[in-house]
């Protein structure tokens, strides 16, 4: 059963996970700054973790950062990936702990994109254990999760840092669901991964790229025939 989960799921769950983070960003700027807030910084939220990025301007040396991390995420774009990498490096190296944070989580997305898998893992692992803000401890636990599960990591590993992540209510509840029904699909345990998946399904809260994910993956796990 494992071979037969397309990659193009944990993909999509990847950019489900990240434009999460920027509707919960979004929440949380309305509600301590108001739209002005908003507003100004809405350049830093159409990225990861927008709020780490706003608290960044409330110095001299914080705006620094923040300029730094946005010409780094702008190489990126353009696929300068090296140049990318070389300024997230040193941003992590010197900057405040929210710009490191940020710059780690890039730096790991590069790394990731050049096939530097384990390097990734560890980035992605030692914020999602470390003390730093919860949302960006959960973004960094849900790529580690789905980056793992097809590296090598143990499911008791990924499960660690997911489980908590699954309590309804919390930002990225649905996403830790549906990683943890992509984990049982992969180690084969169908039934499992049917509630888990059902469960989305039947969740009214369930955005609705997530929604239509679990409903695809129920499909095929209807339409594959028993074991012999």
């Amino acid at each position: 059963m494992a071979d037969n989960i397309p990659d193009p799921q944990q993909q999509a769950l990847f950019r489900e996970v990240d434009e999460e983070l920027r509707h919960e960003q979004m929440h949380k700027l309305w509600k301590q700054y108001g739209p002005v807030a908003i507003a100004v910084s809405v350049l830093v939220v159409a990225v990861v973790a927008g709020y780490q990025g706003w608290k960044a301007w409330q110095s001299h040396q914080h705006m620094a950062d923040a300029q730094t991390y946005e010409q780094a995420l702008t190489l990126a774009d353009a696929g300068k990936d090296a140049d990318a990498l070389t300024a997230l490096t040193a941003l992590a190296s010197k900057g405040n702990d929210g710009a490191v944070a940020l710059a780690q989580i890039q730096r790991a997305v590069l790394l990731q994109k050049d096939g530097k898998t384990s390097d990734a893992l560890a980035i992605y692992k030692g914020i999602a254990t470390g003390k730093g803000d919860t949302i960006l401890r959960s973004v960094a636990a849900l790529r580690y999760a789905l980056l793992g599960m097809d590296n090598g990591v143990s499911s008791d590993d990924i499960n660690t840092l997911i489980t908590p992540l699954a309590a309804p209510g919390l930002p990225f509840d649905h996403s830790a669901r549906q990683v943890q029904a992509l984990l049982a699909l992969k180690e084969g345990r169908s039934d499992d991964a049917r509630k888990l998946l059902q469960d989305l399904v039947d969740d009214a809260s369930t955005p609705q790229g997530i929604r239509s994910r679990a409903n695809i993956l129920l499909q095929s796990l209807d339409s594959t025939p028993a074991a012999k």
